[in-house]
Order: C-alpha cells, then sequence, then structure tokens
C-alpha cells in the first residue's frame, strides 16, 4: 500500500521519538551506574584495578600465617615509628642481615617521615596500621565508615608520598576486622595480615623470656610474628630472638629451629 508525504512524515516523526526515548533510558542507566560506582559499590572493573596493585594475594584475603612450609619466620614491627628506637631497631636489623615489615601508624609517619624513607630505602617491607591506631570494627558498627576509610587512606597517601610505594597490607589495630571493614579494604587492594606469635612485648618488656614463648609455640611451618617498634627492649634486642630463631645449637627451644627468616614476599608468595 502506498503511503502519501503526510504518512511518511508522521512515520518518521515516530520512529525519532522511539530513539530518543531509548537513548533518553541509556543515559540514566549510565548516570545510576556512575552514581553506584561514585558510592563505593562493588563492580568487576574496580576489583581487577584493585587485584592490580596487590602482588601478593587477592584483595581481602586474610593472612594468619605463611602460605608455604618452608621453616621461616616473619619479622614484623606495629605502631611505629618511634624515633630513635625504631633507628636502633633498624641498625640491628642491618647488622644482623635481615628484613622486616613495618606496619605504620600514620601520625608517627607523618612525625618521622625520615625513618619511613629510611625503612623503604633499606628494603624493608611497610604497610598501613590506621592512622591513629583505631579499631576498624569500632568504627564501622558506629557508623563512622568516613573515619574508618580515612584511617586507611591517609596513612597510605602518606606512606606513598614519602616512598613512592603504595602499600598492600594491612594489619588491624587489636586484630579487630568485621565484614564491613575487610570489604572497604579488599576494595582498595590490601591484603590483611594477622599473627601467628609474638604480640607480647608491650607486656612482658624482656627479649629473652619473650623469645622462648614466641618460639615455643610456633607452628612448625613459616610464621608471622607480631612485635613493636614502641618497645625498647624489642629494638634493643631484637637479635635474642633472631639468634633463637635461626641457630641450631645450642639448643634453646623445644623442638630444633634453624628457621630462616623470610621477607613477606618469600612468605606469601614464593
Amino acid at each position: 500500500m502506498k503511503m502519501g508525504l503526510a504518512g511518511r512524515i508522521g512515520l518518521g516523526l515516530a520512529v525519532i521519538s522511539m530513539v530518543l526515548a531509548l537513548g533518553s533510558l541509556s543515559g540514566t542507566a549510565g548516570v545510576q551506574q556512575g552514581r553506584k560506582h561514585r558510592h563505593g559499590m562493588p563492580n568487576k572493573h574496580h576489583h581487577a584495578a584493585a587485584s592490580a596493585l596487590n602482588g601478593y594475594t587477592e584483595p581481602g584475603a586474610l593472612i594468619w600465617g605463611c602460605r608455604t612450609l618452608t621453616r621461616g619466620a616473619v619479622l614484623t614491627f606495629d605502631d611505629g615509628p618511634a624515633g630513635n628506637q625504631t633507628l636502633e631497631l633498624l641498625d640491628n636489623l642491618n647488622t644482623l642481615g635481615v628484613k622486616a615489615t613495618f606496619f605504620v601508624v600514620g601520625g608517627n609517619a607523618a612525625a618521622y617521615p625520615d625513618i619511613v624513607r629510611r625503612i623503604a630505602a633499606e628494603g624493608h617491607e611497610i604497610g598501613v596500621h590506621t592512622w591513629h591506631h583505631a579499631n576498624m570494627t569500632q568504627l564501622q558498627v558506629s557508623g563512622l565508615t568516613d573515619q574508618m576509610q580515612r584511617e586507611v587512606i591517609d596513612t597510605e597517601e602518606l606512606i606513598y608520598n614519602l616512598t613512592g610505594r603504595r602499600p598492600v597490607l594491612f594489619r588491624p589495630p587489636y586484630g579487630a576486622v568485621n565484614d564491613g571493614v575487610r570489604a572497604f579494604l579488599a576494595s582498595r587492594g590490601y591484603t590483611i595480615v594477622f599473627w601467628s606469635g609474638g604480640c607480647i612485648d608491650w607486656w612482658l618488656h624482656n627479649p629473652q623470656q619473650e623469645s622462648q614463648i614466641i618460639v615455643n609455640g610456633m607452628a612448625d611451618a613459616g610464621g608471622l610474628v607480631c612485635m613493636h617498634d614502641s618497645s625498647p627492649e624489642t629494638c634493643r634486642g631484637i637479635a635474642t630472638l633472631v639468634n633463637m630463631l635461626t641457630a641450631t645449637e645450642p639448643r634453646q627451644t623445644m623442638n630444633p629451629q634453624g628457621r630462616r627468616i623470610l621477607t613477606m614476599q618469600e612468605c606469601l608468595v614464593d
């Protein structure tokens, strides 16, 4: 059936209206999707980017010990930098020829930026321990989400500005992590590192006594030892623990040791 001019014009206008309506719907969907992304809702592109930042594990992984059966131990230090105490610790680690991981508090890192730079320059790993040694779970369940996020982001940015390397390791103060905290840390590409021994030097202040407890209670495979460079006794007496872990004779512990001090890379990847 032939269509007159008026009919053809009417059909054309109807098609144009349909195209515009479809475009409007698509644009609205795009805006809504963009809002979701800006408000932190997960999407596959974001997680792919977060994963690319982390050479150790998948984002949000929870680590209590090494992913290797190598008989070794990783030395980790929380709460610093602590001024001259951390400097003494770095000198002692250098003398011993071992590397460690420092989980720094942002406020302390801001107070001692040169020490943070030295930690990185001497080949040690640096991770985040929040800005104020904050209980992340407590902040999250109290609805203080922005504050909880800033504890990590501000510390992360400071470390990056001081060292040129973006941290991907996070140790929660008090070991406090819930699902909400974990989801946020995963969105930023973090591995969440707990510990399998230690974290008693703030209480005992006796390297010989602490070392016996740490070593005798450690699993045979690789362990994560938690200490504090805010403890002067730890910084001064770190050789006691290292020698106890690495020596085979004379026997000082329940199980024979002869361990190797591992880097975090060797613990989680190699």
